[in-house]
C-alpha cells in the first residue's frame, strides 16, 4: 500500500466515526440511552464534528511534501 492510500483510508475511517457520532446526536439515540449523562450529548456532537474536520484536514494536507532539513 502506498502512503497516500493509507492516508486516504485513515481519513475515511475518521470521517465515518465522526458521522456516526453526529448521526447518533441528530437522531436522538444518545439521549435515549444516556438520559442522566448531563453534557455527554453535546460532547459526542463536538467529538463527531472534530473527527470530521480532522479527516478533511488530513486529506487536504497529505499531499504536501515536508522536509526536516
Amino acid at each position: 500500500m502506498s502512503q497516500r492510500l493509507i492516508i486516504i483510508f485513515q481519513s475515511i475511517v475518521l470521517f465515518a466515526f465522526g458521522l456516526i457520532f453526529i448521526w447518533f446526536y441528530i437522531v436522538g439515540r444518545i439521549e435515549k440511552y444516556l438520559t442522566s449523562a448531563g453534557s455527554f450529548q453535546i460532547q459526542a456532537l463536538l467529538a463527531g464534528l472534530f473527527l470530521t474536520v480532522l479527516s478533511a484536514f488530513l486529506l487536504l494536507t497529505s499531499s504536501k511534501k515536508v522536509s526536516c532539513a
